[in-house]
Order: structure tokens, then C-alpha cells, then sequence
């Protein structure tokens, strides 16, 4: 079938596919970091509402994943980009415990950049 196709048809079905492939790593990843959350911080039968602290915990469970992500995301683009990486400031870190985040790491896939914000 590939033989029918153009260069550039080829070209714009590859990038369909990775498109589709990393669609696919996100959700996989986001259906796997819920239930490691869920299964940490649920102890309680399911109802209505959550018990005293499961709440809390599955926020802070969420957020401590999107920190990390985020994180890593920066340091892969840095390290793209060919810029020294260092460890964070304790200041610069991207979340501290019982408190929001000190800086947000923001990502813009169609600039690949990615820098820090107070």
C-alpha cells in the first residue's frame, strides 16, 4: 500500500501515527498515575464522597505527578536545546511540600520551549 502513496502523503501519514502513538503514551500514563493515586489514597468504600483526607490526598497525588512531568519535560527540552542543566534551587524547585508552586514550568510544544514563571 505504501508503494501507492507519495513522499509527501507518506511523510503526513507518519506523522499521523506518531501523533496517534503519543496520544496513546499520555493516556496510558494518565490511566496508570490514577490508579497508583487511587489505590494510595482511597482506603474508604466508594460513595458519594470521599473520606476525611482522600480528597487531599488524591489532589496532592495529581499535582506531585503534573510537577514531575512537567520537570522532566523541561529538562528534556533543555537538554535539547543544548543548555547546561542544573539542579533547581531549592527556591526554583517545582513544588514544596504544604505550599503551591514556588515556579511552573510551562511547556509550548509548538515553540519547544520551555522556561520558568513565578
Amino acid at each position: 500500500m505504501s508503494q501507492n502513496l507519495t513522499d509527501e502523503d507518506q511523510k503526513e501519514l507518519s506523522t499521523f501515527l506518531d501523533a496517534e502513538q503519543a496520544k496513546a503514551r499520555v493516556q496510558s500514563t494518565v490511566h496508570a498515575f490514577t490508579e497508583r493515586c487511587w489505590d494510595q489514597c482511597v482506603k474508604s468504600s466508594i460513595g458519594s464522597h470521599f473520606g476525611r483526607g482522600e480528597e487531599a490526598c488524591l489532589s496532592n497525588c495529581v499535582e506531585r505527578f503534573l510537577d514531575t512531568s512537567l520537570f522532566i519535560v523541561c529538562v528534556i527540552e533543555r537538554l535539547t536545546a543544548g543548555q547546561k542543566t542544573r539542579e533547581p534551587a531549592r527556591s526554583e524547585r517545582l513544588s514544596t511540600h504544604g505550599q503551591k508552586k514556588s515556579a511552573r514550568c510551562m511547556f509550548d510544544m509548538s515553540a519547544t520551549m520551555c522556561m520558568h514563571a513565578t
